[in-house]
């Protein structure tokens, strides 16, 4: 198993705390949608060349993990979502990179926003190999999972030939869908379960996800 670091940001590359716009281009990306609904916001970018894109979410300067979440669908578009636990302003923070490019993560844009509800959710925990492979989680997209109960996994991991869950010293294999499509229904009862993938040529698995159970 090789479960990959946290990521290595590096703002000192930062264009300043701007107002991120439509087609605005920070680093290669540009917004192309936006929306605040709730506690919530959608951020949609695009890139002419293939990116690898990671985000955090700020509050008064402070980073609020697992609040924030994006993925691409392999088309070097990135859809960004980030969940407000209280009312007020955020900044959400955007780093990228080209693709296959080694090192850290320069800051490409911020993007502030206000909100007037407040919402309870947390997002899984995400390695840098599920943004650099391309993965795509389509459930569960809530980071806490309830323990003893059957849940559903679906995820696209493109190139992976084995993916599984681990969930303590238990392995659940996916089962292969079309394409890149991997799924399975399994209860979780250990304290940090986690999807890990295989790709061709690999010998290890690499984490991809990880969950936390109540």
């Amino acid at each position: 198993l090789n479960a990959l670091p946290r990521e290595n940001l590096n703002k000192s590359y930062a264009i300043g705390e701007l107002l991120a716009k439509r087609n605005y281009d920070g680093e290669g990306l540009h917004v192309t949608t936006e929306e605040v609904k709730g506690g919530r916001l959608l951020l949609e970018l695009k890139s002419n060349t293939p990116r690898t894109v990671i985000v955090h979410l700020e509050k008064d300067g402070q980073e609020l993990p697992l609040q924030a979440f994006v993925q691409t669908d392999g088309t070097n578009q990135y859809k960004a979502l980030a969940v407000a636990s209280s009312t007020g302003r955020y900044n959400l923070e955007v780093f990228s990179k080209k693709q296959g490019v080694v090192g850290s993560y320069p800051h490409s844009l911020s993007y502030p926003f206000e909100v007037s509800e407040e919402e309870d959710f947390r997002f899984p925990h995400s390695f840098n190999f599920f943004a650099e492979t391309l993965t795509q989680l389509i459930s569960p997209l809530k980071g806490e999972l309830p323990r003893g109960q059957d849940i559903t996994f679906k995820i696209k991991v493109p190139g992976a030939k084995d993916v599984v869950l681990i969930d303590g010293e238990k392995w659940n294999h996916l089962t292969k869908g079309e394409g890149d499509l991997f799924m399975g229904q399994f209860t979780v009862n250990s304290k940090n379960p986690g999807i890990y993938a295989k790709h061709k040529g690999q010998k290890q698995f690499h984490g991809l996800l990880e969950y936390r159970t109540l």
